[in-house]
């Protein structure tokens, strides 16, 4: 294992040596030596291997894969050098054949194809349903990019900027609606005008191109593979995923960040993952000469309801063990050696990673304890373990909107890794991140506002008042009044918007946790479904607020009554003093919960109002399930109506009109 193996296969005596050292060597012509460091205090990456032949001097890491071409003598033939692996053991070779540098080489690279296969999906849905329940949990949507544009440069189309993606798409619909649809140059902006009746592109310097109008499928899946080498491509260009629950804290759960609109940046697909795999000839060492993945901006929402149907979906059921289950777990024992080795040795096999790296993740990451369970509603161990710490910690401590978590990227070149070691390295870089943002998460609790997004929020808008006029001076004097007045917009709606989101942090987690104080799951479950539909303007606002306050009131004072009652009806004696117990508590916690949800539902109302805050729609209505509890093809008249029809018994629940 010394770092290379050298190899004289000329007329010429080689000298070589470690950089920075006096302790050169002489290698003589046809002859073999290993090579080691002198100096191994010296980092990895500054080490360099110092190699001359005849009158030509050059040097090298001797971590990577390479070849080249040299003169010794200006009267003599070209020679050749090459580093490569056979094994776990690398040799640096200088020859004057052409022909045993390329076979040590194994250029690879232009050998034929044996098989490829590309996979194109233009949109996928896939929905997640408990059939034993009989409502759907998730629902999962691949999708394409949307309208895209390219330009065509040389031979190939390269995708345009967002903004001018932007301004393309809005000037192609309007030139869709004119009844003449004309050709001739419309001007886009200062760079670029378009003819839509020839698709050609005029740009500021009078160059007239290609252009067209195209979409990116949502998955797209590239392999190829010749006799040693292997390619993986793979590209998921939009993706979401929609809590289907009904009463949910967030009704998305998982979607991608937009990205800013302003600078010159292209969409990027949000998970590309590409991997160029290589097996050499005379070894069983595997080599990936490249290997990316690269993760766009995205938002997890969760809620404790959510992951509690994940638990029970995956909750293993006891089963009686008996003989025939016993024989067949004998059966496993008999598994052959040769089976066993190959797995370990698979396991254990070392690889090595030329270039891998794994892009930085950047998550906005939001957490709710939801509403109350249904009544009814059986939960799996593991939910409750999971409920009963986050209650020991305080329902107020537990909720967190819009934390953002950046880590770092990860990257490995020319090292030699098992399964076993990469992942570990994986998970202490990824560990090590997390600790290092523990900061983000406590100054993002709602309880104390998230100040962390409250200051991202102001920075965005001061962002936005110097970058928009200066954006628009360079275009003219019209477009900067335009700009400044973009900007003085934008920072009122991240001013105002932002505190009021913070009040409205405050006052939400101090009513959720009143709520909780009340003992009573119903009241839990109407209060969540009455903030999850959002009023249209601030005087809508008001007015919901007003009645849910008003509504707290009367439920808490005519609860003194009627809790002790429908106890006893549910469990007599013991029930009619929980009843009673509840009634007292609800006298006082009701009322006190309405009016910091009124609070709450003003701010909230006046954030919308400014534009502040990011909406996440559903893609679709929940799948509807008939009491049979069979899953049958999606309808969406069916799904609308019952929408409509649970939102009428909600309100008419909600105003005691039965």
């Amino acid at each position: 294992m010394a770092p290379a193996i050298i190899m004289n296969a000329t007329q010429f005596n080689v000298e070589f040596e470690q950089k920075g050292t006096n302790s050169k060597c002489e290698l003589n012509s046809w002859e073999i030596c290993a090579f080691k460091w002198t100096d191994v205090s010296v980092p990895s990456e500054k080490k360099l291997f110092i190699w001359s032949c005849g009158g030509y001097t050059s040097q090298d890491l001797l971590q990577q894969n390479g070849y080249g071409s040299f003169l010794p003598d200006p009267k003599n033939r070209y020679h050749y050098w090459v580093s490569f692996l056979s094994g776990r053991q690398r040799y640096f070779l200088i020859t004057d054949d052409l022909a045993v540098m390329t076979v040590a080489y194994e250029a690879y690279e232009l050998e034929r194809i044996d098989m490829q296969t590309d996979v194109r999906i233009s949109g996928i849905g896939i929905s997640l349903v408990s059939n034993l329940e009989g409502h759907e949990v998730l629902y999962l949507a691949l999708a394409s990019s949307g309208a895209s544009w390219e330009m065509k440069m040389k031979s190939k189309f390269e995708e345009l900027p967002i903004d001018q993606v932007q301004n393309l798409e809005n000037g192609y619909q309007e030139w869709l609606q004119d009844q003449e649809k004309t050709a001739g140059f419309k001007v886009i902006d200062e760079k670029i005008s378009i003819d839509y009746a020839n698709m050609l592109i005029r740009k500021a310097s009078g160059l007239v191109v290609t252009v067209r109008r195209t979409f990116h499928d949502g998955l797209w899946f590239h392999y190829s593979q010749s006799a040693h080498q292997t390619r993986i491509h793979l590209k998921i260009n939009d993706i979401q995923v929609d809590n289907q629950l009904p009463a949910c804290s967030f009704p998305c759960a998982l979607s991608v960040v937009p990205p800013p609109s302003q600078g010159d940046e292209v969409k990027k697909p949000f998970l590309e993952f590409s991997c160029n795999m290589r097996q050499s000839e005379h070894s069983h060492v595997l080599q990936i000469n490249y290997l990316h993945i690269l993760i766009q901006e995205f938002a997890i929402r969760l809620d404790q309801v959510l992951i509690n149907e994940l638990l029970d979906l995956i909750a293993v059921e006891e089963i009686s063990y008996n003989k025939a289950s016993f024989l067949k777990d004998l059966e496993m024992i008999y598994t052959q050696l040769s089976q066993k080795v190959l797995i370990a040795k698979t396991k254990n096999q070392s690889i090595f990673y030329d270039d891998l790296q794994i892009s930085p993740v950047m998550t906005h990451l939001s957490y709710s304890q939801g509403r109350a369970p249904a009544k009814g509603q059986q939960r799996h161990y593991g939910s409750e373990f999971a409920n009963l710490i986050l209650k020991s910690i305080g329902v107020t401590v537990t909720e967190c909107d819009n934390v953002i978590f950046r880590l770092a990227f990860f990257e490995r070149k020319s090292v030699f890794y098992n399964y076993n070691q990469l992942m570990t390295e994986i998970q202490w870089h990824y560990t090590q991140q997390f600790i290092k943002q523990l900061y983000v998460l406590v100054l993002g609790l709602d309880i104390i506002g998230n100040p962390f997004g409250l200051i991202r929020d102001l920075q965005s808008g001061f962002q936005g008042l110097f970058y928009e006029p200066y954006k628009g001076a360079i275009q003219g004097p019209e477009e900067f009044a335009e700009g400044l007045a973009t900007g003085v917009k934008g920072l009122f709606s991240h001013t105002v918007g932002g505190t009021a989101g913070a009040v409205s942090r405050i006052t939400g987690t101090i009513g959720k946790g009143l709520a909780a104080l009340t003992l009573d799951d119903e009241y839990q479950r109407k209060r969540q479904e009455a903030l999850n539909r959002r009023p249209a303007n601030v005087g809508e606002g008001i007015l919901v607020s007003s009645k849910g306050l008003g509504q707290s009131v009367f439920e808490g004072v005519t609860g003194v009554f009627t809790k002790p009652l429908e106890g006893a009806q549910q469990g007599g004696v013991t029930g009619f003093a929980k009843g009673v117990g509840h009634g007292l508590v609800g006298v006082v916690t009701r009322p006190v919960s309405g009016v910091v949800d009124f609070a709450s539902g003003t701010m909230n109302a006046i954030k919308m109002v400014t534009g502040n805050e990011e909406q996440h729609k559903s893609l679709r209505p929940m799948r509807l399930i008939r009491r049979d509890k069979i899953v049958r093809p999606y309808n969406v008249q069916d799904a609308v109506g019952a929408k409509i029809f649970s939102v009428c018994l909600t309100l008419l629940s909600s105003s005691h009109v039965h």
